[in-house]
């Protein structure tokens, strides 16, 4: 599994500007949380094409906050989306998962959500 941030690598891309780095991940952060959402609801009414989409949306934006285990967990799910595969739960779930760890590393901060919302239907992570 790469890392989970590379924040060596975002303050090169950033020429050192620790207010660039800043925006930068608060703009992943906000941007993951969404197209997360966004990626369960569309997994969980069949819409396996607006998954991968949004998996490529997450790979991309992952990969320009130097945060490459994300990228290749959402490059997984693209493909498997793209394939019809539908038996996407764990990946998801482990999109998840790998977030708490790249915030761990990038924020200082805990942002795991609840692994059980049964209440929306998402997907119990393990």
């Amino acid at each position: 599994m790469p890392e989970a941030f590379l924040i060596d690598e975002l303050h090169h891309r950033c020429m050192g500007n620790p207010q660039l780095v800043q925006r930068v991940l608060a703009s992943f952060r906000l941007s993951f949380m969404n197209d997360l959402a966004q990626m369960e609801i569309h997994f969980l009414s069949g819409q396996l094409e607006k998954v991968a989409k949004t998996a490529h949306k997450i790979k991309g934006s992952a990969a320009n906050a130097a945060a490459p285990a994300i990228s290749e967990l959402a490059q997984e799910v693209e493909s498997l989306a793209r394939q019809g595969n539908n038996d996407l739960d764990q990946q998801i779930c482990n999109l998840q998962s790998e977030f708490t760890r790249f915030a761990s590393a990038a924020f200082r901060e805990d942002f795991r959500q609840s692994d059980d919302d049964s209440s929306t239907g998402k997907p119990t992570c393990a």
